[in-house]
C-alpha cells in the first residue's frame, strides 16, 4: 500500500472512503500497517479511523513524504529544504567511505546523488546558499578522491572537459525553468 492518497472534502467522506479500502483489504486478505499511515487535515486537530487505528492529523509544519517529494500543509519549505540537504549530505558521505576512484565518485553524484536530489525538487526551489552548501560538500570529495588539494578552483570540477560534476543550481533552475515553459 505504498504512496496512496485519499482526497476528501468532507470528514464523512473520509470514513466511507476508508470503510470502503478496509473492507476491501479484508476481503482480499491484503495486511496493512496502519502505524505507517499519515493523516493530513486542514483542520487544527483532526482524527480518523483506519484498519481499526486512530489516526490523527499530523502538524500544519511536519513534513511529509508523498511519491519520493516532500511536502507541509502551511506552504513553509524550512523543514523540507532541511531534509533534503541532509539526505543529499548522507548519501555523499557514504559515496566518500567507499575504495573507489575520482571517475566513479563523479559518476555517482552526476548519475545517483543529483538525479535524486532533482527529483525530491519537484515541487521546492532549494536556496542558492543550500546549492553552494551541497555542491561544496561533493566537490571536496571529488578533489579527495582525485588526489588534488582542496585549494584547486571548483571550476576545474564543473569542467565538461575535465571531470563535469553538475551544479545542482544549474539543473534546479534548467528544470523549473523548463516546466514552466511547458
Amino acid at each position: 500500500m505504498d504512496d496512496i492518497l485519499w482526497i476528501a472534502q468532507t470528514k464523512s467522506e473520509l470514513e466511507q472512503i476508508t470503510q470502503t479500502a478496509t473492507s476491501f483489504y479484508l476481503m482480499a486478505n491484503i495486511q496493512i500497517n496502519p502505524s505507517k499511515s499519515i493523516f493530513i487535515s486542514n483542520s487544527a486537530s483532526s482524527t480518523t479511523q483506519f484498519f481499526n487505528s486512530m489516526l490523527e492529523s499530523i502538524p500544519a509544519s511536519q513534513p511529509f513524504k508523498f511519491l519520493g517529494c516532500w511536502f507541509t500543509l502551511n506552504n513553509k519549505h524550512t523543514q523540507q529544504i532541511k531534509i533534503i540537504r541532509e539526505e543529499t549530505l548522507q548519501l555523499t558521505n557514504i559515496a566518500n567511505t567507499k575504495k573507489i576512484t575520482d571517475k566513479q565518485i563523479t559518476y555517482v553524484i552526476n548519475t545517483v546523488i543529483i538525479p535524486t536530489l532533482k527529483y525530491r525538487l519537484h515541487n521546492i526551489i532549494l536556496p542558492q546558499s543550500t546549492c553552494n552548501n551541497i555542491l561544496a560538500k561533493y566537490l571536496t570529495v571529488i578533489k579527495h578522491k582525485s588526489y588534488l588539494a582542496r585549494s584547486i578552483p571548483n571550476s576545474t570540477m564543473l569542467n565538461p572537459y575535465l571531470y563535469n560534476v553538475y551544479n545542482i543550481w544549474d539543473i534546479q533552475l534548467q528544470h523549473h525553468i523548463t516546466n514552466f515553459l511547458l
